[in-house]
């Protein structure tokens, strides 16, 4: 199995651990393990290769990202009204959208800009309770982070295959 699962089954953080681990990436999303952590394994410490996914972890890391993030959130919820806590799937999507804006070069030129689906579909893989049961404005830095890794997980997915197509 490649660890690619139907949208409607749900995957865990810990999937998506075991699935950064076999793409030699350094951790798991959004404060839940960093590159600090104790529990990541001492073979992916020191000397795992930089990934395009270990990038994007970094970045998401940073106080850019948090800046960035904040910034395209209050864009996003502009004209939206006040809802409670609750943020709305569109709302995800032009926080995503407005973070992709503000992406280091490096790693934007690599990206298509997420749609709606593909916000979507990465949420419901990885978090689907957050589309179940609702977002608020706490869940959003957590969600564009997953957005994020699953795009630059999907882009190294499609680098590997098109070299095994080459060979």
């Amino acid at each position: 199995e490649d660890g690619i699962r139907d949208a409607q089954e749900s995957r865990g953080l810990g999937d998506v651990y075991k699935r950064q681990v076999s793409t030699q990436s350094t951790g798991v999303i959004g404060g839940c393990m960093d590159s600090d952590s104790d529990d990541i394994p001492p073979e992916l410490e020191d000397d795992a290769p930089v990934t395009l996914s270990s990038e994007v972890e970094r970045w998401c890391s940073t106080p850019e990202f948090d800046e960035a993030c904040s910034d395209s959130f209050t864009r996003a919820m502009m004209g939206q009204g006040n809802h409670g806590r609750h943020v709305s799937l569109d709302v995800v999507v032009q926080t995503v959208q407005g973070v992709h804006t503000l992406l280091p070069q490096e790693i934007k030129s690599l990206f298509p800009v997420p749609d709606q689906e593909f916000v979507s579909t990465s949420l419901q893989q990885v978090m689907p309770h957050l589309l179940r049961e609702g977002m608020d404005e706490t869940d959003v830095p957590i969600s564009v982070q997953i957005v994020l890794l699953q795009l630059a997980a999907a882009v190294e997915k499609l680098v590997i295959e098109e070299r095994v197509l080459l060979q």
